[in-house]
């Protein structure tokens, strides 16, 4: 497996939860880190926990947006049928190694329980940028692309199509969510995505959690209040 993200302006400190908790689950594939604006104590933080850095440039574009090219540029040096799972790394806390769920063609968490028309926030960032496609995917759930696991193949070619559908957005601004937008119509238009129901990733911002329930991956966790204490104790120990 591969798990790789990308960060701009982070620090350790930004970074800990998510390099350490990944330590503790037992994961032992490649982790590979793209970084844009970066200093050299957190390239060395990385590098000594193992970390394959690539170096890359914004070129005047959004890292939410510009990461989706580099990540599936840089995909491209590996096996095609490896697994991959890219992720943000701010927010993301790894509760169980993802290498032990079951492979995927594609896998990508809800944004939420409900479909698209119920997400009120959604729905308007999608009528902002992408008006004509609303009514194809509404019924459907929104999707986050801050956790995605799939065939490396599967990944590039998602990613590459995100990147370049950014670009035929109705809302030319530099700073937006179009990133976003684009993923939710090309999985389920292009992709034909369908939600699988799992305890691999759960997006919190927007998703009910039965905390009775465990998730190998929890994304957004710093808008839960008192999360560590709802998450299992010897796990909360070793990542604190």
């Amino acid at each position: 497996m591969i798990v790789i993200s990308a960060c701009d302006k982070y620090t350790v400190d930004n970074l800990y939860s998510f390099v350490n908790s990944l330590n503790n689950s037992g994961y032992t594939g490649k982790k590979i880190m793209i970084v844009y604006e970066c200093n050299n104590s957190t390239k060395e933080y990385l590098n000594n926990n193992g970390w394959i850095i690539y170096q890359k440039d914004l070129d005047n574009i959004q890292v939410v947006t510009k990461r989706f090219k580099d990540i599936s540029d840089v995909l491209l040096d590996y096996d095609a049928n490896e697994q991959v799972l890219s992720v943000d790394c701010r927010d993301v806390y790894f509760h169980k190694n993802p290498e032990l769920y079951k492979s995927s063609k594609l896998h990508i968490g809800i944004d939420g329980d409900y479909p698209l028309l119920d997400n009120e926030w959604a729905t308007k960032e999608m009528m902002k940028m992408y008006p004509t496609k609303y009514d194809t995917i509404k019924n459907k759930h929104h999707l986050c692309a801050g956790v995605v696991l799939g065939k490396n193949e599967n990944i590039i070619n998602l990613f590459e199509d995100v990147f370049n559908y950014t670009f035929e957005s109705e809302l030319k601004v530099k700073k937006s969510t179009v990133d976003q937008m684009a993923f939710n119509i090309l999985a389920y238009n292009k992709y034909n995505y369908n939600v699988i129901d799992s305890n691999y990733v759960i997006n919190l911002s927007c998703t009910a959690w039965d905390t009775k329930k465990e998730y190998y991956i929890y994304h957004q966790y710093d808008r839960v209040d008192n999360f560590w204490s709802k998450v299992n104790s010897n796990i909360q120990k070793s990542i604190l």
